[in-house]
């Protein structure tokens, strides 16, 4: 049987994440520029909304909350949304996504908090978004039926057959799409970049529901 133990390089790394969040919390309270700060950013990149440092630094304090309760979330109750206990590869996927996601927001928090980032082109935090969306794919397609993540929908809930296959292809076109529109971020401008993330997630569950409902109708298992 795989270990069903949380990875100590995944626990350490969130630790440190957690630790990271804090004390740049401080700083930027402390320390960070006075007056306005950017916050907010349109489609180009552009500041449209301000706030001040110690907004800022109630958002990495906040951020540091968050991964701290994702990790006890995953460690402790991973079977609430779906993930199997012994297998330690989807876990290990998991942590990796919560990971990527709040260490990218860190480094956009910090950036504003230290007065460094006033807008413009974004493409890393494009490559953040890309890079999560792949991580969720990853994982979303070895879920089990549950209450909390996943193609929760009337014909998921009374077919397993359709919970399956719809969730795996869900996970594929999120990988997979994910990967394409990593690759392809040099080629498209600002406000395409911006929106093609939702618009691949959107089709994804489009298609996913679809599946879901195709399935449950041939299933001669089904519940309903």
């Amino acid at each position: 049987m795989k270990n069903s133990q949380p990875r100590p390089l995944f626990d350490l790394a969130t630790w440190l994440l957690a630790a990271v969040q804090a004390c740049s919390a401080a700083w930027v309270a402390l320390r960070g520029p006075e007056g306005s700060l950017p916050v907010h950013f349109d489609w180009h990149g552009q500041p449209n909304g301000w706030g001040d440092r110690n907004e800022i630094a109630l958002v990495l304090l906040g951020l540091a909350v968050l991964t701290l309760a994702s990790k006890f979330l995953l460690a402790q109750s991973a079977w609430r949304v779906g993930i199997d206990p012994a297998n330690s590869t989807v876990q290990g996927a998991a942590r990796l996504v919560m990971l990527i996601a709040m260490g990218g927001a860190t480094a956009l928090m910090l950036s504003l908090g230290m007065g460094t980032f006033q807008g413009g082109h974004m493409p890393w935090v494009g490559a953040l978004v890309w890079l999560t969306l792949i991580g969720i794919g990853a994982v979303i397609g070895k879920v089990k039926p549950n209450k909390v993540t996943g193609v929760r929908v009337y014909w998921t809930r009374h077919s397993r057959l359709a919970w399956d296959r719809s969730n795996r292809l869900l996970g594929r076109i999120w990988f997979f799409g994910g990967l394409v529109g990593l690759a392809t971020m040099p080629l498209v401008n600002d406000a395409a970049g911006a929106m093609l993330p939702a618009a691949v997630s959107l089709f994804g569950a489009v298609v996913a529901v679809f599946e879901s409902w195709r399935v449950w109708r041939k299933d001669p298992e089904r519940t309903a």
